[in-house]
């Protein structure tokens, strides 16, 4: 793809340049750039994208996001927890980005490079990245990969949020920092130890998960589930965001979402039941999780709201 070839619209308001802090979406040609934070006033939060085949690579700045990708029939969720980059592709799904913790949308701080599949396949032609998305694309496998926010990334963006791209040539410098993020996104990849975990290492936090789902309602705590599987406390942390996208915490409440939910719509418990089924005594704690969680109160979603 050339990128002289390329022009920028940024789609933003009177206001957005005057606050100067994360302007808003560009987009050139294939490409759409967004940078959103706390002063932006159009929340891309819960919009989704009908477009199918995209790749869309996040840089989560504050915050955690969760990504849902639907199809026909299917739906499945990403997570991207704060301070994590993450890419993702899911052919035929069209996808819908979200907060994990949807009461305080105002926190979220993310950057985000969304375009066609095969065109990112060419950006990072010669990387790792490029390649395991090359296989992905030709085999229509899901797609992940997920590693910490580097130095260098964190430099580029905060030089994106200084620079106030809203005058004459945006579209320059917003392509140009953009490719320098996917440059150290995927020369950092080559290194991450996401992609040295053992055998072992990965069927041990599969058990953690076991366990996790198997006692969701009186979890043991984190120092006990890692000696439970052999790994000391640090590093089962760091290999469960690795291997899961999100920390053990994000997990277990992931679990108790889902299991509420199918409690609630499809065997009709009561929201007192389903919420001490699934490992919560305080019911207005439960009540809150499940509206961040799914946008709807329990007892909507127990009579099929």
């Amino acid at each position: 793809m050339r990128l002289d070839t390329i022009s920028g619209h940024p789609e933003q308001t009177q206001e957005d340049r005057r606050v100067g802090i994360t302007p808003g979406v560009w987009s050139f040609q294939q490409l759409r750039v967004s940078f959103w934070g706390p002063a932006t006033t159009v929340n891309p939060l819960g919009q989704c994208d009908s477009e199918t085949g995209l790749c869309r690579m996040l840089v989560c700045l504050k915050g955690d996001l969760r990504l849902c990708m639907a199809g026909i029939g299917k739906e499945c969720d990403f997570f991207v927890p704060s301070g994590n980059c993450s890419l993702h592709y899911h052919p035929g799904y069209c996808s819908c980005l979200d907060c994990l913790d949807c009461g305080h949308n105002d926190r979220q701080q993310f950057f985000e490079l969304a375009c066609p599949a095969r065109t990112f396949v060419e950006l990072a032609e010669g990387t790792r990245v490029g390649r395991e998305l090359a296989a992905a694309v030709d085999t229509e496998l899901p797609l992940q990969i997920l590693q910490p926010m580097t130095p260098e990334i964190h430099r580029v963006l905060i030089s994106l949020q200084e620079a106030r791209p809203e005058s004459g040539g945006a579209a320059t410098l917003v392509i140009a920092k953009s490719m320098e993020i996917l440059w150290f996104f995927t020369q950092a990849q080559d290194e991450t130890i996401g992609h040295k975990l053992s055998r072992d290492t990965c069927r041990a936090v599969e058990k953690a998960c076991s366990i996790l789902e198997n006692m969701m309602a009186d979890p043991p705590p984190l120092e006990s589930l890692a000696a439970r599987v052999g790994m000391s406390l640090s590093k089962f942390k760091q290999v469960f965001s690795l291997v899961y996208g999100m920390p053990p915490y994000a997990y277990l409440r992931l679990l108790r979402m889902e299991r509420a939910k199918h409690l609630l719509s499809a065997r009709k418990m009561s929201v007192t039941e389903s919420a001490f089924e699934v490992g919560y005594s305080n019911l207005s704690h439960f009540a809150k999780i499940f509206a961040a969680h799914y946008g709807i109160k329990p007892s909507q979603a127990r009579h099929g709201c």
